[in-house]
């Protein structure tokens, strides 16, 4: 923890952590003191006492959370969540280990290792993002003679900027300044495309502006709002989505530590401001006018086998189009 703070602490690959990475060290960590406090008497844990007895409390620990009354102390948390903290438990003992701060060699076995759990993977429709494009809000306004809901508006047109360019919402709540500067520069005109750094990863793309987003972008005449707190944002989002009557179902797999039926849930009900960005992906990819090399130059993933795994398509959807790809080659 001290190399994170002191900022000397890197990727295998050499580069410097992600704000998401250190938050995510901070959270682990805080985590740990929580727990000693907790169930260890307030005595700081030792590498030594980090048994599958520790684990398996751990895991119970984080999976009931602390409620007292009505007040939430520590919210439980999903098998995933879980999942990332041995992720991070099993670093630290191995990285400990190696530099001869202890025998405990727990972190090679598979008590600390769990299966990651499907969770709920859907995107929208072109159709779909059509039928929210041109939805008539007013349906929203509280009474009949209400206010217009300007939070909704800002709201639908923001999220539909990120369902035509990938991203995210730290990004996105960037978008007004950097589309009005494109603006500016093409004077005053829609810009072909945005040129910005991602806010988490740290990577420069290039993002065209496609007519859906373009469309968006003159109707503000280059001046985007601004997006509420992130939780009114997914509050407005989910009403939008209702009132848009998009009903559709999806399988949600359950990711507590005691259950493991599936059960369906409605996609108004589940989207967030994220769900934008793996829709571009999707609806991109299954235009089969890019490469995955190319797909991900837009979206800032790592790796190609990230970005497969962020895309919202089966197997058997890959297999047919590496087939029909394969026969149409041969075919010539």
């Amino acid at each position: 923890m001290g190399q994170v703070e002191s900022g000397k602490r890197f990727t295998p690959n050499g580069t410097a952590l992600t704000e998401g990475a250190i938050k995510r060290y901070r959270v682990v960590h805080k985590l740990v003191q929580a727990y000693s406090k907790e169930k260890n008497r307030g005595q700081d844990l030792s590498f030594e006492s980090i048994d599958t007895r520790f684990v398996n409390e751990w895991k119970r620990w984080r999976a009931d959370g602390a409620t007292v009354g009505r007040i939430v102390n520590r919210p439980p948390v999903s098998s995933n969540v879980i999942r990332n903290d041995m992720k991070m438990l099993r670093m630290w003992m191995r990285e400990s280990y190696h530099e001869g701060m202890h025998t405990n060699r727990i972190w090679e076995s598979d008590v600390m290792r769990m299966k990651e759990t499907p969770t709920a993977v859907f995107h929208l429709t072109p159709d779909e993002l059509d039928v929210i494009e041109n939805l008539d809000l007013s349906c929203l306004r509280k009474g009949k003679k209400g206010p217009k809901s300007t939070a909704h508006n800002t709201v639908r047109d923001m999220f539909l900027l990120a369902c035509w360019t990938g991203g995210r919402i730290s990004d996105v709540k960037r978008y007004p300044e950097i589309v009005l500067n494109a603006w500016e520069e093409n004077g005053n005109k829609c810009p072909k495309a945005i040129t910005y750094v991602q806010w988490k990863t740290n990577t420069r793309v290039t993002i065209p502006i496609l007519p859906m987003a373009q469309r968006i972008i003159e109707k503000h005449n280059g001046a985007l709002p601004k997006l509420p707190n992130d939780q009114k944002v997914n509050v407005c989002l989910k009403e939008i989505v209702k009132a848009a009557g998009i009903k559709r179902t999806i399988q949600l797999h359950n990711t507590s530590m005691d259950r493991h039926a599936s059960s369906t849930a409605k996609v108004c009900d589940l989207v967030s401001f994220h769900t934008g960005r793996r829709t571009f992906a999707t609806n991109i990819y299954k235009m089969d006018i890019l490469s995955l090399a190319q797909l991900r130059s837009l979206t800032g993933h790592g790796t190609e086998a990230m970005l497969m795994k962020y895309l919202n398509v089966t197997q058997s959807e890959i297999s047919e189009k590496a087939t029909e790809r394969l026969q149409e080659a041969f075919a010539q």
